[in-house]
């Protein structure tokens, strides 16, 4: 069972576990919900409601996050606008944090999704701290402040 948030990373990610068989999905995110639900693996999507934002095709605020919190998930699969030694992941946009927070709440495991071109970079709106992700997976190990800190917290990168 996986959260997933929106982006094009996550959906990137969609696309690669589309070809896995029997996931259930929650999602916000227009664009991952077709694609899984799309699949042959026969997986079972679960698309939340709310206000609908149609910049990255997504459902956002209050209604959103108290759906979120009617599940458990073994995985949240999250993207961040930027990843920081100190602030950890954050996110520019308000309503895609406040998503991202909920998910990493209601599940066991925390996996941030980002390009190197997001390391030492903040933005305004928290997501976690770094001892709150368990794996990273990104095309890139970070290097320097970003990197001791990664390892310092425990993250797994992959």
């Amino acid at each position: 069972t996986v959260f997933m948030d929106t982006g094009t990373t996550t959906l990137a990610c969609a696309e690669a576990l589309a070809g896995s068989e029997g996931l259930t999905v929650i999602t916000n995110a227009l664009g991952v919900a077709q694609r899984l639900g799309a699949g042959r693996g026969g997986h079972r999507v679960f698309l939340l409601g709310g206000s609908y934002a149609p910049g990255n095709v997504q459902t956002v605020g209050p209604m959103a996050i108290e759906q979120v919190a009617r599940f458990r998930a073994d995985h949240a699969v999250l993207t961040v606008a930027a990843l920081d030694a100190e602030d950890g992941a954050t996110d520019a946009d308000f309503d895609e944090a406040q998503i991202a927070r909920a998910m990493r709440g209601h599940a066991r495991s925390t996996i941030v999704l980002a390009h190197s071109q997001k390391f030492g970079r903040r933005a305004a709106f928290g997501v976690c701290r770094l001892s709150e992700i368990d794996v990273l997976v990104s095309e890139t190990r970070p290097a320097g402040r970003l990197g001791a800190a990664l390892d310092a917290a425990g993250v797994r990168l992959a």
